[in-house]
């Protein structure tokens, strides 16, 4: 069975910058951003109770920020962009707690 889903993503964003020889610049920081995800799958039923599925997912938690120290100019706001492609798989096993308990 096809499917399509989406909504709500969020994460931590860590960016760091240590090129001291290169020119100077350094600093990290860390932000928690929200974005959003919209994907879609397919689904197969292997037996009533287990099924197999395969997904992709397209996750966007747009940018965070964090300061740069450089030496001649001071501190500058660097910018974090982050998008990501995820493809899983998984094997899911479905509880069916309605079916009465057969005793024999």
């Amino acid at each position: 069975m096809p499917y399509v889903t989406g909504g709500l993503a969020w994460g931590s964003l860590h960016g760091s910058e240590g090129d001291i020889l290169a020119h100077g610049a350094f600093g990290s920081g860390t932000t928690t951003r929200a974005g959003w995800t919209l994907g879609g799958g397919i689904e197969a039923m292997l037996t009533p109770n287990w099924t197999v599925k395969l997904e992709y997912l397209y996750v966007d938690l747009r940018g965070g920020v964090f300061n740069d120290v450089i030496p001649v100019f001071g501190i500058l706001p660097e910018n974090i962009d982050f998008r990501a492609n995820v493809v899983r798989a998984g094997l899911n096993y479905k509880f069916d707690w309605y079916r009465p308990f057969v005793t024999r």
